[in-house]
């Protein structure tokens, strides 16, 4: 019995200790993922794969996230 309040223990500050590391860096969590992401995907060529015939690749036309900085298309 004692040593199922210690394990107890353990998992509930174990996962205090997480949520909180997790609330305290989410911005940088959130910008690392986002650049493995862009690094994962920009790094392979768009064309590869794709079927004999025209292709269109539209460059320049903005971006689904938004930016206050910037202006749209």
């Amino acid at each position: 019995m004692r040593i199922l309040r210690w394990v107890i223990a353990g998992l509930v500050v174990s996962g205090l200790v997480a949520f909180a590391g997790a609330t305290l860096f989410r911005t940088q969590i959130a910008e690392h993922l986002f650049a493995r992401a862009v690094k994962e995907n920009l790094s392979r060529p768009l064309a590869t794969g794709q079927p004999d015939g025209i292709h269109v690749f539209i460059c320049g036309s903005g971006t689904p996230m938004p930016d206050p900085m910037r202006s749209g298309p």
